[in-house]
């Protein structure tokens, strides 16, 4: 009966992920990401560069194709705002973020490259800044919806040489941001009111950008509720000093990480077995919010303390099947590979603290030259700790997902991407040395194998010596049902 019981949910759940990935993935999703800290001119700003890559990962985790700057000069800026203007052409989504040097003039908004040393009026409108309104519509101009955030109401220290060199005009320049009026299609958000300074914020990022990275990607939030989660959390880290403020003018709802509702479960999957239900996605907010901080727990008293609040909540068989995970794996220690986060041992002494502080992304992983051979060995130790990928050296969807529930179980910064420091962490972890064999390509699919575990033992047996890695001609999507054992749904409602 137990048995069945999982059987179910499992299905239930994996309805659930089908259901988001196809329509997350289905929009044509692009962002442009900059953090500009390094100034040639004036003294450096230490967090924008970390908060850009932290967006960035941020926002390839939901999907969009994410082109990136960091420390950009004028040159640098025109060839990346060109790159992501042809990425952007007709996109259903597009994104704009930016922290850095922002100043305005005249009511008109600038941002600045890391070789700006703008002294006067004329080096403003024709030297190095870029001026923004112009910058969005060129890049933007033909996008659906169009989501603009900018960090960049720092303290300028710009703003008073320019000053003298307005003494005998009326003209204002100002540290703040103008206001500027969204067009159709827009939403544009400021990291605090028009004209005010922002803070730069300590421990690695801004308070509006640590806030956006807590707030934005929240699952099922429409961007109106996570700004205003973003604007509380703001006031909250500054005691109120500084408050964001944003323009709206779109023409619909706009989800950054909408997933599936359970009417959309019932629908794909068809009717269940009364033994069996689909756990209802609650409306209760507050539950929601708990359960988000947990959600992603192998911590029994934070899964148990969810449970005491909601006995009956939506996420409860999820919670449980995790808590009988964990016992089974506790009580059981040969079956430990099975739940490789639960009983994951202490990392060595020495270990570098800042393992679990230093950002990981795609630059972070292209910085480690990986070859075929070092991304199967990855894909290999993944596996053999639990978190199933398929094993032919091409990093798809299937080992992002693993890797970043290998980060969460780690707490590690969670992104789907590995930096060094995480790299050998992971090969520091014991697996046994047959897990780290070389085998022939064909023979590694495990997602594959664990999908058609349950036509027969004999078969899932003979799918991982044979070519191909397992047929079972029916059933869920293989990648999808491998991500799910492979983290016993850690992560499944975190995309």
């Amino acid at each position: 009966m137990m048995h069945r019981y999982i059987r179910h949910l499992c299905w239930a759940l994996l309805a659930v992920a089908v259901s988001w990935s196809s329509a997350s993935y289905a929009e044509k999703r692009v962002a442009l990401v900059i953090g500009n800290g390094a100034y040639k001119h004036v003294a450096n700003l230490p967090n924008p560069p970390k908060d850009a890559e932290a967006m960035a990962a941020l926002l390839r985790n939901v999907g969009f194709d994410v082109v990136q700057g960091t420390d950009l000069s004028r040159n640098g800026m025109t060839d990346t705002l060109r790159k992501f203007a042809g990425e952007a052409e007709n996109a259903d989504v597009a994104v704009f973020f930016y922290a850095g040097h922002g100043l305005q003039l005249d009511g008109k908004n600038y941002l600045l490259p890391i070789d700006s040393n703008p002294k006067s009026e004329l080096d403003v409108k024709l030297g190095g800044p870029i001026e923004v309104d112009t910058m969005l519509n060129q890049t933007m101009g033909t996008a659906k919806v169009k989501l603009v955030f900018l960090d960049a109401c720092r303290d300028n220290p710009f703003v008073e040489q320019i000053s003298r060199s307005l003494k005998t005009r009326s003209l204002a320049v100002k540290s703040g941001m103008a206001e500027m009026k969204s067009s159709e299609g827009t939403l544009l958000a400021f990291a605090t009111a028009p004209g005010q300074v922002a803070l730069d914020g300590q421990g690695g990022h801004s308070p509006f950008t640590k806030a956006l990275l807590d707030n934005l990607a929240a699952p099922n939030d429409e961007i109106s509720v996570a700004l205003t989660k973003v604007r509380a959390e703001v006031a909250d880290l500054t005691q109120k000093k500084q408050s964001p403020w944003a323009s709206t003018n779109l023409t619909g709802l706009f989800y950054m990480n909408k997933t599936a509702t359970a009417e959309t479960v019932a629908n794909d999957a068809g009717p269940q077995p009364a033994a069996a239900p689909s756990p209802a996605v609650s409306g209760d907010p507050v539950e929601m919010e708990f359960w988000r901080t947990v959600k992603d727990s192998y911590k029994p008293e934070e899964l148990n303390a969810y449970l005491t609040r909601y006995p009956n909540g939506s996420f409860s068989p999820i919670a449980r099947a995790r808590l009988a995970s964990l016992q089974d794996a506790k009580q059981n220690p040969t079956n430990s590979r099975k739940l490789a986060p639960a009983v994951a041992t202490a990392e060595p002494t020495g270990t570098d603290p800042a393992l679990r502080t230093e950002v990981s992304s795609g630059h972070t992983e292209d910085a480690l030259n990986l070859d075929r051979a070092e991304r199967k060995d990855i894909q290999r130790r993944l596996n053999a700790l639990g978190f199933s990928t398929d094993v032919d050296g091409a990093f798809g969807r299937n080992t992002r997902r693993a890797v970043k529930n290998w980060q969460g179980a780690r707490n590690y910064f969670e992104s789907g991407y590995l930096n060094r420091l995480q790299w050998d962490a992971l090969r520091a972890e014991p697996v046994p040395k047959e897990a780290l064999a070389e085998r022939d390509d064909q023979d590694s699919r495990p997602a594959r194998r664990q999908a058609s575990h349950h036509e027969s033992r004999s078969r899932h047996r003979s799918s991982s010596s044979n070519s191909g890695g397992g047929g079972g001609g029916g059933g869920p999507p293989p990648a999808a049902m491998g991500a799910f054992f492979g983290g016993v749904a850690h992560g499944l409602f975190r995309h």
